[in-house]
């Protein structure tokens, strides 16, 4: 109030202006929002419905009970058949590090070949340190070592990764949400814009420092060369934009998300533990009378396990979101109406499932991998009983 009265007639001028200004934006506002009130109006009655004929309802009814027929029964047989006569238009599918064993990359648990008990000879307090943040600037160099074996154009894409393939070229794929950072979805020929890399993976690289871009090639170059990345502008460390412990996923990720799963009419989940949020918890993101089916090596992501899974916060707020409740399959429960378990390695089940559908899952495979020479994508082929006993190949 006194810096008010101690303002001289130019000073008060530009006040007034500056009030005058605000009056008249407002004003402005106020006739911009009932100009939209009214678009919207003139679009409500624009989109009423128009009366249908008959034989337009029951050509529509059709197509539903087509499109969503569900499982005539909760087993492989009842999933190829619906599959075979393609009753599915939104499959989506969830993948993780067991999809890629039987292309020679080892997954994070299985003991004895398993990532985690594959990290020992670095010496660290936790396996999990290689993939964080804090540990990754003070000592680059173990990630490095394991990403020299990771990098994509060194392993094959296997039937599982074909299965999402043949998915897309039947129309049926909406998209496929992997955990992996091998790339083996797009060797597989799954377009890039059908698949989600909720970790992240090689194909961009950003320095931590300054945040330039760097590209796939020059950071191939120097992690192949046993060189920890320096960034050309400021020496900061370079990263391949993997998503380690304690980062945030990417945005594409969350906006995917948010529009593909309630279109979703089949999800199938595909060698994962269903140990890490928020990945885990999007098998409840399906609508209610989706079917469910799981293909891996054990039962994981049961009600309890899932639950159990989250953190106090990660519980409070999905719940406060209304997109979680008490979640994960059902599979022995007298409840369960859609949640399909069929147990052994990914190769073995979506061979039978193809089979079943009279896919030709393994000539496709053969296709793929002959395009893939041709267009001058060599690999190291490495059998899983290799990789096994290697401390140094690792899978995210």
């Amino acid at each position: 109030f006194d810096g008010w009265l101690m303002m001289d007639d130019e000073a008060e001028q530009r006040v007034d202006d500056v009030i005058a200004g605000v009056a008249s934006l407002s004003l402005v506002q106020q006739e911009q929002e009932q100009q939209r009130e009214q678009e919207k109006d003139t679009a409500k009655v624009a989109e009423e419905p128009q009366a249908k004929r008959p034989e337009e309802e029951e050509e529509e009814e059709e197509l539903k009970k087509e499109a969503g027929a569900g499982l005539s029964s909760l087993d492989v047989a009842g999933l190829a058949r619906s599959l075979a006569k393609g009753g599915f238009r939104n499959v989506i599918v969830m993948c993780g590090a067991g999809l890629s064993v039987s292309a020679g990359i080892p997954d994070f648990r299985t003991p004895g070949s398993g990532l985690y008990d594959n990290l020992q000879t670095y010496n660290l307090e936790r396996p999990e340190d290689i993939f964080t943040l804090d540990f990754f600037k003070g000592n680059p160099k173990p990630f490095c070592t394991l990403a020299k074996e990771l990098f994509p154009g060194q392993f094959e894409p296997t039937l599982g990764h074909v299965f999402i393939r043949m998915l897309h070229d039947k129309g049926m794929l909406l998209r496929c949400f992997t955990q992996n950072i091998d790339g083996l979805e797009f060797l597989a020929g799954v377009p890039e814009e059908k698949v989600v890399q909720a970790h992240g993976g090689f194909q961009t690289s950003h320095c931590l420092k300054c945040e330039a871009a760097h590209s796939t090639e020059w950071v191939k170059e120097r992690i192949m060369a046993d060189e920890v990345p320096r960034c050309s502008r400021c020496s900061g460390l370079v990263k391949p934009d993997i998503v380690f412990f304690g980062e945030g996923l990417p945005l594409r990720y969350h906006k995917l998300v948010r529009r593909d799963f309630p279109k979703c009419d089949l999800l199938i989940v595909m060698g994962t533990s269903l140990q890490v949020q928020p990945f885990a918890s999007l098998i409840d993101h399906v609508k209610d009378d989706v079917p469910r089916v799981l293909i891996n090596r054990e039962k994981v992501g049961v009600k309890t396990e899932v639950r159990a899974s989250l953190d106090f916060f990660q519980r409070a707020m999905l719940e406060a979101m209304g997109v979680y409740q008490d979640g994960g399959f059902e599979f022995d429960l007298a409840s369960n109406k859609r949640d399909v378990f069929l147990q052994g390695d990914c190769d073995d089940v979506v061979l039978d499932i193809a089979e079943r559908c009279h896919w030709d899952l393994e000539s496709v495979r053969n296709g793929v991998l002959k395009a893939n020479a041709e267009s001058g994508k060599s690999f190291t082929r490495r059998s899983p009983s290799d990789s096994a006993s290697s401390t140094e190949k690792a899978h995210l």
